[in-house]
């Protein structure tokens, strides 16, 4: 658990900076318990479709006390069980989250769980990519093996991103939902 807060550690210290596809200045750092009300002011933005992706559920968007709920679960800090990871843009003066991506442990599986959400303004902007392939790498740190992705088939973006990455995978759907697995203990070349 150490390496996975050295980790941490580096990202707060700024060293997850990049730029999107359209020159916006980004950076990553850790969900903490101080950015609930950045993460749930993202989650209010979000689209129905978006939030249809991420939450396989047609909500109209979510409520405030979804948001609520759902941006304390993504900010307490318990990294034996999570991992979740902000990307932050500072336009007009003020820090807003733009992305979050996260590892969610299951403990009966032996996986962690791969789960992301770009705010709608940010997508098409490989903000989800830079994201994911941070997270992949704290999880490689720790020597997570497994990870497993659960989206709708018609997410294409994400079946697109999950194709891409240098490592195994496979899947299998139910009912239009996907369940991919990506196994970080065996690369594969990259696929363009």
């Amino acid at each position: 658990m150490l390496q996975i807060e050295a980790k941490l550690n580096q990202y707060q210290l700024g060293l997850g900076e990049f730029r999107s596809k359209q020159g916006r200045l980004c950076f990553i750092r850790p969900a903490l318990e101080c950015n609930r009300d950045a993460v749930e002011q993202m989650l209010l933005q979000l689209s129905a479709r978006t939030c249809l992706l991420r939450y396989l559920s047609p909500l109209p968007g979510l409520s405030a006390e979804k948001a609520a709920r759902e941006a304390s679960r993504l900010t307490r800090s318990d990294l034996d069980k999570q991992i979740t990871l902000l990307v932050f843009n500072r336009e007009k003066g003020a820090e807003q989250v733009v992305a979050v991506a996260e590892l969610v442990r299951n403990n009966l599986e032996n996986y962690y769980e791969l789960a992301t959400v770009v705010r709608d303004d940010f997508q098409g902007e490989g903000v989800g990519t830079i994201i994911i392939r941070q997270l992949i790498h704290l999880a490689q740190a720790h020597h997570i093996q497994t990870l497993q992705a659960l989206i709708l088939s018609e997410n294409i973006v994400m079946r697109r991103l999950i194709r891409k990455l240098p490592f195994v995978t496979n899947s299998r759907t139910v009912n239009g939902e996907m369940v991919l697995n990506i196994f970080l203990d065996k690369p594969r070349e990259l696929v363009n």
